[in-house]
């Protein structure tokens, strides 16, 4: 955590890098120093001065700012640092001579530490729109705190731009000019991605645009200024305001913008029309496939659209700033031909099209005419045959009013659109002739055509205030009832086209950054909803089908093949053997000792191994969709240098020479996406769009890399990660390959399904409620999850790592107790507390679990002269009784082990109370639809959230006691606990209700091994009508039962130790298998009635 303060007021230097906390929103006080008192709010407890929070740049290490905000909001409104890597700096309204301005302060930062500066990439600039100062003075501010060193360094970055007017540029720096010391801004940040100008920054640009001409220098050596090769995306939105000298000058402003080549979006205001200057045609801007333009004429548009070949998304805005009673004002005209005639060049390209007469919410609600005549045709669409996206006035296309020439609606609007928004922005204009009546007739046929048409029509919207009181209660219902037959989502709402733009923007910003909503609905604006489902949708589907693309053609399965595993329950052994050769099917059946011997014995190349895992992974995949990232071409890479580095030395490169693994998709690899679940982050691996993007490294991959381990697939896992199933919207559900009616668990869903398939050995994943434990039990594999900080999580992508209530931990999964040992062990040798600070210190401790492995032979029988196990036993949490499949299984594993000599006690629980309490400290619910148990809602207060943390703490050492009171008979602490995974075995999905028997391990701390004992019979397992449920929630679990669907399932069992006993569970956890394994065997397992007296000593 970065500490800028102390409750107090005084200043503490920051003591970690953002790179490894959470940086805390800070907000500008009234006062210079806060008094002594308790804090009332958050945001007065987090106060500090301005200087305060900008000395903080001084201490980043180089990399760490990517995104400098000078905005006119306070901090409290800043970002989430671990998600998006930005760094905010607020700006007053006006600074007094007293005040430093942040904005000067910043420049001075920047000029200190260039290794900073470098790494800026998000520059916006926001808060100089000064309401008192007269409408022809410049805005300047005081250069305080900016000694000569600093003015002189800038004073020489300007004097070597060798701009034409790099006199009169350093003259304005002299003076303080606002506009100057932005233009340095942008000078000093050689890797700036997008630049923002806020409304509110109303300051005239004329120094910004000679740093993006061509020709803007007359020296002979410019090597000084940056060519803004990383920019790809510039937002002005300072047209807005009201004074004479920000008016935009077209031609020297926004046709600037248009010679940056590498620009991939530009949203900006051209000229007032009394400004209005021809474009200057130049070089085709090949890169840009995003435009925002405002106040541009028709035929100015037809010339920048030309400039665009490979534009998809166009939102043009046609009409000017003017004052409604000012009658003195001409009117526009606007032809539709020649807009028609601009747009025809992309027609086959555009995705996305937003066409907007009039945005002025204020004209739009009063009784006043806006001067805009049209001209020309209506517009038909038709043919714009990849549109998706369409907001459009209702008179656009179909004219001033309903004749014998109007077209229905189903021939000028294309079959490709999925939202179509229809506005009534003009209907105040004379020409305006449309009867409602026959406006609702054309709807609702258009509505009966959709409903047995192949259309993508998903959201249909009527804009604005006509529109939004057209519709009757009655007609209302009539109306979305007929849309739900024909799946189509109908809205008829009074907001108009300029309110619903700010409602996106609000939303955008509460998705991205978690600010508040500032007095919006608690809905989401429903038609950024339909705009994100349409974005996410083609990308979804892009990425799945590059997916399978890299599937090598001779291992891709026929559709016929297809069909058959998807009608299949149990799609393991033979049935996705039969898609293999034999020698893929025998390397991949060995463990993953056997692998490693193999190979370091020279009996099989690791590129053969390698090879034959790749092919067993993707059948896997396409008949269960169990991966989100196949690595198939580097692997190969990868193993031919491992075969030729052993040819060369003689000897492996590590312990784990030549053994593929699979890694959950929360781990960077270099070059390849991490999506963790997301669509939009599909492309990346940040979830930002950034130079850091596929070349963030985990630190576990590094150490696996160096161990001599091979990577080729990442799998698949759940959107949030928490969830105890397998879904999100990329890949869709993962089942459970053993029996496809169920769930095969989560959130390392990927990991366990594909293990059960044979397609991995061993795998690495992430644990934060049972997202290790509860896979491994569905799928009858084995699983570890250490203490969290026993391995290094750094750059491991996650959800709520602020948080460090409930802990999330890496841990291993694996088709043997020897693979979880194997990993383990090599991991720890790379000593991962050298490069990870949070790692604590303890190497792999062999005496430890050797001390436990000599107490049991190797069938698990206790030997003689050796401590037995003590064994504690948990049957019931108080909350969900166990299905008679769980019940069964923990039965045969505690008389197993009895038999074998050992003993235990029986542990009694507190209904879960205490548990439940703490399950919402990290914002995840326990409640089967995520949608319910994850609506977003205000962060919780930092005193509030220290107090739930502290009592979570406490009933961690409730914990403690209680298992070392276990002592208190014969002397003896319990060894360790067996509990179950879930009250059932693996899951209908949509059926998990309860998970408190693995939360309460995340929130102790404690250390749990995985092993997988029997499966359900139907014959055996059978339904007790005489049980009476404990609750609500035990109620819907047990009717959830059904012996048929749960029939093969497989039951594991969890044993707990306490903090970083990794050594120890291992050993418990192969000797509780051996045994288990042994009574299967021996075929004595009896059915047990409901007798809780066993292990009772």
């Amino acid at each position: 955590m970065v500490r800028l303060f102390n409750p107090f007021g005084k200043s503490v230097m920051a003591r970690r890098h953002l790179d490894d906390c959470e940086c805390i929103p800070l907000s500008i006080p009234k006062k210079r120093k806060l008094r002594p008192q308790t804090p009332g709010k958050l945001s007065q407890f987090l106060a500090c001065p301005v200087e305060i929070q900008l000395s903080v740049l001084a201490f980043l290490s180089n990399g760490d700012l990517v995104a400098l905000s000078l905005a006119n909001k306070h901090l409290a409104n800043i970002i989430q640092p671990f998600l998006h890597k930005e760094v905010d700096a607020s700006c007053p309204t006006h600074c007094n001579k007293r005040e430093p301005n942040p904005l000067v302060l910043v420049v001075r930062t920047l000029l200190a530490r260039p290794d900073l500066a470098q790494a800026v990439q998000h520059l916006r600039f926001d808060g100089y729109d000064f309401p008192t100062r007269k409408t022809d003075v410049i805005p300047t501010t005081r250069l305080t705190r900016l000694t000569r060193k600093y003015k002189g360094k800038a004073m020489e970055l300007i004097r070597a731009s060798g701009l034409e007017d790099a006199k009169g540029w350093a003259k304005s720096f002299r003076r303080g000019q606002v506009d100057s010391i932005v233009a340095l801004l942008v000078a000093l940040t050689p890797r700036v991605r997008t630049i923002y100008l806020g409304e509110d920054f109303s300051v005239e640009l004329r120094y910004l645009p000679l740093l993006f001409e061509p020709r803007r220098s007359t020296a002979s050596d410019t090597s000084s200024l940056h060519k803004f090769e990383h920019l790809r995306e510039v937002t002005v939105h300072n047209h807005a305001a009201t004074y004479y000298h920000t008016r935009f000058d077209f031609n020297n402003v926004f046709q600037s913008f248009l010679h940056l080549h590498m620009l991939q979006s530009l949203c900006i205001s051209g000229s007032y029309p009394e400004e209005s200057r021809p474009v200057v045609v130049g070089k085709k801007l090949e890169n840009l496939i995003r435009l925002d333009l405002k106040r541009i004429g028709e035929a100015e548009l037809e010339q920048i659209l030309s400039l665009a070949p490979n534009l998809t998304s166009l939102a043009y805005i046609y009409t000017w700033n003017f004052k409604a009673e000012d009658s003195s004002t001409q009117p526009l005209t606007l032809n539709l031909s020649t807009l028609r005639n601009s747009l025809e060049s992309h027609r086959l390209k555009l995705k996305w099209l937003e066409l907007i007469a009039i945005d002025n919410t204020k004209i739009l609600m009063q009784n006043a005419l806006w001067p805009l005549l049209l001209q020309g045709s209506s517009l038909k669409l038709h043919d714009f045959s990849n549109l998706r996206i369409l907001f459009i006035p209702w008179i656009f296309l179909n004219g001033p009013s309903y004749g014998t020439h109007t077209s229905p609606l189903r021939y000028v609007i294309p079959k490709s659109v999925v939202l179509l928004s229809l506005t009534d922005d003009l209907h105040r204009q004379p020409y305006w002739n449309w009867k409602i009546e026959d406006m609702k007739q054309m709807v609702t046929d258009y509505l009966r055509y959709v409903k047995g048409a192949d259309t993508a029509l998903a959201a249909l919207y009527m804009l604005g205030p006509l529109f939004g009181e057209a519709w009757t209660a009655k007609e209302s219902f009539a109306t979305r009832k007929l849309c739900r037959s024909a799946g189509v989502r109908f809205m008829a709402v009074k907001m108009t086209v300029a309110e619903n733009k700010e409602s996106r923007e609000v939303d955008e910003r509460y998705r991205r950054y978690g600010k508040d909503r500032r007095g919006a609905s608690n809905e989401v604006n429903p038609i950024s909803r339909v705009k994100m489902k349409e974005a996410w949708e083609d990308r979804a589907s892009a990425k799945r089908a590059a997916t399978i693309d890299k599937i090598p053609p001779e291992w891709r399965l026929s559709s016929a093949d297809l069909k058959r595993a998807y009608g299949q329950r149990d799609i393991t052994g033979p049935f996705i053997e039969q898609f293999l050769c034999k020698e893929t099917v025998s390397i991949t059946s060995l463990k993953t000792v056997d692998v490693l011997n193999a190979v370091s014995e020279q009996e099989l190349t690791t590129t053969k191994v390698v090879r034959a895992f790749c092919q067993r992974a993707a059948v896997a995949h396409q008949i269960n969709n169990c991966l989100h990232e196949i690595l198939f071409d580097q692997a190969f890479g990868r193993a031919q240098y491992l075969d030729d580095y052993f040819t060369k030395h003689g000897k492996t490169l590590g312990p784990l020479h030549g053994l593929p693994i699979s890694l959950k998709d929360q781990f960077h690899v270099k070059d390849v996406d991490t999506t963790m679940g997301y669509v939009g982050w599909i492309g990346g691996n940040l979830g930002i769009d950034s130079d850091k993007s596929h070349k963030v490294e985990s630190q576990i991959v590094t150490e696996l890399l160096s161990l001599g381990a091979v990577l080729y697939c990442k799998t698949s896992l759940p959107q949030t990660l928490l969830f105890g199933e397998t879904k999100n919207n990329i890949i869709g559900q993962t089942l459970n390959p053993i029996n496809q009616n169920l769930s095969c668990g989560g959130s390392s869903g990927g990991e366990a399904a594909l293990m059960a398939l044979g397609g991995s050995s061993v795998g690495v994943g992430t644990d934060i409620g049972g997202s290790l434990r509860i896979p491994a039990g569905f799928c009858g594999i084995f699983s570890i999850k250490p203490t969290s900080n026993r391995l290094s999580y750094r750059d491991v992508a996650n959800t709520n790592p602020g948080q460090d209530t409930y802990r999330s931990t890496i841990g291993f999964m694996g088709t043997s107790i020897d693979a979880l040992e194997v990993v383990f062990r090599a991991v720890l040798r790379t000593e991962p507390w050298l490069n990870d600070p949070a790692v604590v210190p303890i190497p792999f401790r062999k005496e430890i679990m050797e001390s436990y492995r000599r107490r049991a032979d190797d069938k698990g029988n206790a030997k003689f002269g050796e401590r037995p196990l003590k064994m504690g036993v948990l049957w019931c949490d108080g909350m969900a009784g166990l299905h008679p499949p769980v019940l069964r299984g923990l039965k045969t594993v505690v008389e197993a082990l009895k038999k074998a000599g050992h003993k235990g006690g029986f542990l009694s629980a507190d209904g879960a109370h205490d548990i439940h309490q703490h399950l919402g400290l990290s914002g995840e619910s326990l409640i089967s639809d995520l949608r319910d148990g994850l609506k977003l809602k205000s962060p919780t207060e930092l005193l509030k959230y220290q107090g739930l943390t502290i009592q979570g703490l406490g009933y961690e050492r409730q914990y403690s006691d209680y298992w070392n009171s276990t002592a208190d008979l014969d002397g003896q602490i319990v060894d360790a606990v067996l509990m179950p995974v879930a009250p059932h075995a693996a899951v209908v999905p949509g059926k998990f209700y309860h998970g408190a028997y693995t939360d309460a391990m995340n929130l102790t701390n404690y250390t749990v091994v995985v092993v997988p004992t029997i499966r359900a019979d139907k014959k055996v397992d059978v339904f007790d009508k005489g049980y009476k449920p404990l609750g609500e929630m035990d109620r819907k679990n047990w009717e959830a039962y059904d012996a048929d669907a749960y029939d093969g399932a497989p039951v594991g069992v969890q044993v707990v130790g306490r903090k970083f006993e990794e050594e120890k569970c291992l050993a418990i956890g192969r000797i509780v298998y051996a045994v288990v394994k042994n009574a299967i065997e021996t075929a004595c397992i009896p059915f047990w009635e409901n007798d809780t007296s066993i292990f009772d000593n």
